[in-house]
């Protein structure tokens, strides 16, 4: 165990493949395949990579690889034919994100309920409508439990019916296309 010692980040490198490859891993390792056989086989560390960019149609990215690069927080860019992209994979971090938007939101409530949100400029509509022109929200825990599982429910449903969808397509077909 090391006592007052700071750990270092590494800043993560950006790696671009505009021309063909075959990228799978190897021992923790992305390892570049080229088909052209005059180039070497490259390596790079999985934990030093931050985004990679592929911008050909002729790149071919094992799973097992995908699965190292999201756990590792990897961003992946994908392109189309004109050079622009098309697509962005990152990990999910839900666990992270969803305490985090629940906690600002008890913050921004517990704040906007003592100094009021200012609507004046419509107050007018809201005059006409029997409402003040300051609104004071309030959030009980009640309130909290109800969004905490609607964002379970919203969630679940729509992963659920991308993934029902993608068990009824037949690979074989797919790939004859």
């Amino acid at each position: 165990m090391t006592y007052g010692l700071k750990q270092k980040k590494m800043i993560k490198r950006t790696l671009f493949f505009g021309n063909p490859a075959y990228l799978n891993t190897k021992n923790e390792q992305l390892v570049i395949t080229y088909p052209d056989k005059d180039q070497e086989t490259k390596t790079v560390a999985i934990e030093d990579i931050g985004i990679i960019v592929l911008e050909n149609q002729q790149i071919t990215i094992t799973n097992g690889l995908l699965e190292k690069l999201i756990h590792n927080k990897v961003a992946i860019i994908n392109c189309d034919k004109q050079h622009l992209p098309i697509g962005l994979l990152m990990p999910e971090l839900p666990c992270v994100f969803s305490p985090i938007g629940i906690f600002l939101a008890i913050i921004t409530t517990a704040i906007t309920h003592e100094t009021g949100i200012d609507f004046s400029q419509y107050k007018e509509v809201y005059s006409n409508f029997g409402y003040s022109a300051v609104f004071y929200p309030k959030l009980s825990m009640r309130h909290l439990y109800i969004i905490l599982i609607l964002v379970v429910i919203t969630a679940f449903v729509s992963a659920l019916f991308p993934a029902k969808k993608a068990l009824k397509i037949n690979i074989a077909e797919s790939l004859k296309k």
